[in-house]
């Protein structure tokens, strides 16, 4: 099967390079706006040409070439609802690197262009998305999909705007069944872990210490080594320390009084559980298993990047890590997008302007772990 070189924008410390190298891609270059992220490149790809500013972008016929693109999308996140309306929307200025992205791929005439997003930017950027496919001659096509049915042990819904030439499809997006094989942490996270983020470790040791010094050290030791409860540590502790009746504002002074990054939910502690999956990684997310933070190789394996990838300053791990994609989802939306410009995909038949809904119902989705849980404690 014939593949098309892929030209990335935006690709967020190197996880749309991943991506395209497992999908066997050759990638002619990478642009930037900034230069967001360019010594994890580097470092990671040495031999792939880069652009770090939009000053520096080419001119170029991107005729024949694939572009996969994730700009910032601060201007669709939930996580800005707290700061002000004013930074959402595609007026906000987070929302320019899209606008530039669109004009650039699709105004030099590649053969599909694949824009990540959270899912908020559906909704919030359909007019200037239909637009733009209008403008320049492209069908258009919206995938939501989530990591954890890709193989990785992470709830992680996202969506991608895929545009395609028009002419260029015979009868529309074929898109293959996925295969919903879940994935557990306990088949990811090491044995023997290695080094963690010393200040992830420094935090970790304070809350320990804030637990023990409150609710004393045999409910300490529980809460954190997952034995009774798992999940926000915020939520754990309001139910076991609070009346129903509690009102939100005692509510958050418990979270303030005993977790150490304060009563914002996603900083609290997290304790996972290694039958079941991680939430979205963000950049503040603070994990623990077994009564210690994931390492670094741990944090890699939850978002699909290889043990070995480096991140020159590790204390930024996290960061690029939240704000990438995952490689494994972004392999599939290239190989996707090649075998159906190919015309040798099977699968359904979507029309232009659909939106393709891939993903699971967390019920679900809970119940395929539990059945397998079962499953795998009366094996012989």
């Amino acid at each position: 099967m014939k593949k098309q070189p892929v030209l990335i924008i935006n690709t967020y410390g190197g996880s749309l390079l991943l991506g395209a190298r497992l999908a066997g891609h050759r990638v002619e270059a990478v642009l930037e706006d900034v230069g967001y992220g360019s010594e994890v490149v580097a470092a990671n790809f040495p031999k792939v040409p880069y652009h770090a500013t939009r000053a520096e972008w080419p001119e170029q016929d991107l005729r024949g070439k694939l572009v996969i693109a994730h700009p910032p999308c601060a201007w669709a996140s939930s996580q800005n609802h707290a700061n002000g309306e004013h930074k959402l929307g595609t007026t906000a200025a987070k929302f320019q690197p899209t606008k530039a992205v669109l004009t650039y791929a699709l105004g030099s005439g590649c053969d599909a262009l694949a824009v990540e997003s959270v899912c908020g930017a559906l909704e919030l950027g359909k007019q200037v998305h239909d637009a733009a496919a209008s403008k320049h001659g492209y069908d258009l096509f919206r995938v939501v999909q989530n990591a954890a049915t890709f193989g990785l042990p992470q709830w992680r819904e996202r969506c991608w705007v895929l545009f395609v030439r028009r002419g260029l499809l015979r009868d529309g997006l074929r898109v293959a069944p996925l295969a919903w094989q879940p994935t557990a942490l306990g088949a990811v996270l090491e044995h023997v872990p290695t080094e963690a983020d010393p200040g992830l470790v420094k935090a970790f040791v304070r809350q320990r210490a804030l637990l023990k010094t409150q609710l004393g050290p045999r409910v300490a030791n529980q809460l954190l080594a997952g034995t009774k409860v798992t999940g926000w540590l915020s939520n754990t502790l309001q139910r076991s320390e609070l009346k129903p009746s509690a009102t939100k504002a005692q509510r958050k002074e418990l979270s303030k009084r005993l977790c150490v990054w304060g009563s914002f939910l996603t900083q609290s502690l997290y304790v996972l559980d290694l039958q079941r999956y991680a939430p979205a990684l963000l950049h503040h997310s603070f994990w623990c298993v077994n009564g210690r933070p994931l390492s670094y190789v741990e944090l890699n394996r939850v978002m699909g990047f290889p043990d070995n990838y480096i991140f020159p300053n590790l204390r930024r791990q996290r960061e690029f890590l939240s704000r990438g994609v995952c490689p494994p989802v972004a392999a599939w939306v290239l190989k996707t997008l090649q075998t159906n410009l190919n015309g040798v995909v099977k699968g359904g038949t979507h029309a232009p302007g659909s939106t393709i809904d891939l993903r699971v119902k967390r019920k679900a989705w809970n119940e395929l772990f539990v059945s397998r849980v079962k499953r795998d404690r009366v094996a012989p």
